[in-house]
């Protein structure tokens, strides 16, 4: 593992007063780069340009370009570079950690040279605390599939399963899944997905399963739009990613024997999903070739990654925006797969709201973001929701005078 050496770290061990967090450039630990989504080239108060970068080690503390874009004119960015002064400032993510650093340039080698890097504060994640004044619980919003590069989790996951004494998941684990409860994902017993499929489109498809020893048989029995996001999860497990954030909260519980319950069935969220994608005039084909054609696109490590970039980092605008092209172009499947199902389970959070004892409550990062989302409706109903802030930093057991030489990253 490469390493982001410091000159000299500042560390200050005073309780952090949460404040909104702004948006970070990022810290690779593997490869030692850090990208800046925006900074800003300043040159004096009349001339700005922003530009996405991306700086990449040279030695232990020189760095140089390896992208450098032209990006329109954002409202805030995430560093800015003094063109008199050479010098670039901002705040970098590291993990869960935000450090305020700043990097000086040196034009006729082209290097960026670290100055220095100090702690700021613990960053935010996609994770809430709701009250009604006199009791409360967390709210997380989770990813359904992560890699092990993913984990550990954000430190504050941690800290609200240690608090809670019970974990809600969208549906309890610890009630069994009949086959009944999964019947929407299959199709009449007198049908087959192949009939949905010209032989064209099966020969492609069944090319495309061979990799994982299976065939379009294998399927025979399934609706269509289930083997199409079946589709979508077979190549991200090819690609290494893993059941996320909810798998590895219901393991945990039950190891420790901790206390699950439901927002609701199983059954609830599989009629949710059948009745969302009850369409019957659908092309098949044409659907089957446009996912095949996305996942040899090879975009889909980028897209997951940004979009687990934004859970892990509680970014509710990237999914926000999101869930309003979904409402505006499918707004059925919004109604049904979203919307509705916040709508039902307010009152369950809210009953988990009378009582003293405090519960987490996970759910998928999009029910907290866009219209009729879990936190816009408890607000209606007058809760206090505050984004939940870490108060420690990773340097918590040091003496708070000393200053310290370290390679931090």
């Amino acid at each position: 593992m490469k390493r982001f050496s410091i000159r000299t770290l500042l560390v200050s061990l005073a309780v952090l007063v949460a404040t909104s967090a702004s948006a970070a450039g990022r810290y690779d630990l593997d490869s030692g780069e850090v990208a800046f989504d925006c900074v800003s080239f300043i040159a004096g108060p009349y001339y700005r340009q922003d530009y996405a970068i991306t700086l990449a080690p040279v030695s232990e503390e020189l760095y140089s370009f390896v992208a450098f874009r032209t990006i329109p004119i954002a409202k805030a960015c995430d560093a800015v570079f003094d063109v008199y002064a050479n010098t670039l400032m901002g705040e970098v993510r590291v993990v869960d950690d935000i450090y305020a650093i700043e990097l000086d340039y040196d034009k006729v080698a082209v290097t960026f040279q670290l100055a220095f890097a100090e702690y700021r504060r613990a960053s935010e994640t996609a994770l809430w605390v709701v009250s009604n004044g006199t009791n409360k619980l967390y709210l997380g919003g989770t990813i359904h599939i992560l890699k092990d590069a993913d984990f550990p989790l954000h430190r504050g996951f941690a800290q609200a399963y240690d608090e809670a004494e019970t974990v809600v998941f969208e549906y309890d684990p610890a009630l069994p899944i009949t086959t009944s409860d999964l019947q929407g994902f299959y199709l009449p017993a007198n049908e087959s997905l192949r009939d949905y499929t010209s032989p064209a489109i099966q020969l492609l498809l069944d090319e495309y399963l061979q990799q994982f020893n299976y065939t379009l048989n294998d399927y025979a029995n399934r609706k269509p739009w289930f083997f199409n996001n079946n589709l979508y999860f077979l190549e991200a497990g090819r690609l290494g990613y893993k059941l996320g954030v909810d798998s590895y909260f219901m393991e945990l519980a039950q190891h420790e024997g901790k206390t699950t319950g439901g927002l609701e069935t199983v059954l609830d969220q599989v009629d949710a999903l059948a009745a969302a994608n009850s369409e019957t005039d659908v092309d098949w084909n044409l659907s089957f070739i446009q996912r095949l054609g996305y996942i040899r696109s090879g975009l889909i490590p980028q897209d997951l990654q940004r979009l687990i970039d934004s859970w892990r980092e509680g970014d509710m605008d990237y999914i926000t925006a999101s869930n309003q092209a979904y409402r505006f172009f499918f707004p059925l499947q919004y109604e049904l797969v979203l919307a509705n199902r916040n709508r039902n389970w307010i009152p369950v959070i809210e009953s988990s709201l009378e009582t003293p004892e405090v519960e987490l409550i996970l759910a998928g990062f999009s029910h907290f973001a866009g219209p009729d989302n879990v936190l816009e409706l408890l607000a209606a109903k007058g809760y206090t929701i505050k984004k939940f802030v870490l108060t420690d930093s990773p340097f918590a057991d040091l003496d708070a005078e000393v200053n310290i030489d370290v390679s931090l990253f």
